[in-house]
């Protein structure tokens, strides 16, 4: 029975979780981070950076392209202060603009409050979410 009941609350916390990604929310934030520990994991994540300020603590990731069946590019920026890390982007469609040119990602949900990761937004907001949850800290999704 203690088994049965482990896999049901570790499941249960894995959903609340994600069921705490406000609609519409830009900004990502990790606690107790350094800056240098997120430059780090943003090349062992395979991101490439466009421009770092070590003053300012700001890192900001060259274009990435998205899967296959878009046809964009999105950027990933971070600002560390005070060992949190605030993570937010953008995204340009097509490459070079056009449809949208450097709009801001944020989480977009279906009618359930799920998020919609096959949109131009939901898709590397998923990214974003994905880079944040890799550094196994508290993270938090800011309500817009």
């Amino acid at each position: 029975m203690k088994f049965l009941i482990t896999p049901l609350i570790l499941s249960l916390s894995i959903v609340t979780s994600y069921s705490q990604i406000h609609k519409n929310c830009k900004t990502i934030i990790v606690k107790h981070v350094g800056f240098l520990e997120v430059c780090n994991m943003l090349l062992d994540k395979n991101y490439k950076i466009e421009k770092k300020d070590n003053e300012l603590q700001t890192v900001e990731t060259t274009q990435t392209e998205y899967i296959k069946s878009f046809n964009a590019t999105f950027i990933i920026e971070v600002r560390v202060k005070d060992s949190t890390a605030y993570i937010t982007g953008n995204f340009t469609a097509p490459p070079g603009g056009g449809l949208a040119y450097k709009e801001p990602i944020y989480n977009v949900v279906d009618k359930n409050g799920v998020t919609k990761v096959k949109t131009l937004s939901g898709y590397p907001f998923s990214k974003l979410v994905e880079f944040a949850k890799a550094f196994n800290k508290e993270v938090e999704f800011i309500k817009p």
